[in-house]
């Protein structure tokens, strides 16, 4: 799924774009396996919708803000690096027996049936 995200990225949006996103930090409202819903409250103090979702091996996106020049706007973008970003940290987070590290509070780890 990240390869795909990552490839989608990169087809449907400029670096310049890619570059910006880097600096929205967005509110994710809902999720799904089948889709993502964030916020992003914009320069004009006007809060935007940005929805991506998958279906049958696609994917596509869509936001709220005023954006119109072609390509994803950088709340897109910034919505996928979120996904790709989540669903990385999902893959690396096994301590180093290769158990599935499920919540960390403080200075506990809490694994899948037993505890450190």
């Amino acid at each position: 799924m990240t390869l795909e995200l990552e490839k989608y990225l990169k087809k449907h949006s400029s670096t310049t774009i890619r570059n910006r996103a880097d600096s929205i930090y967005l509110d994710l409202e809902s999720n799904t396996e089948s889709s993502y819903l964030f916020s992003y409250l914009g320069s004009e103090r006007k809060r935007y919708a940005i929805q991506v979702l998958f279906k049958k091996n696609k994917i596509s996106s869509t936001c709220s803000c005023p954006y119109d020049y072609g390509g994803l706007c950088k709340h897109e973008v910034a919505a996928l690096n979120y996904i790709i970003n989540q669903k990385t940290m999902e893959i690396k987070q096994r301590d180093l027996f290769g158990h599935v590290i499920k919540d960390i509070k403080h200075d506990e780890i809490y694994l899948d049936n037993h505890q450190l």
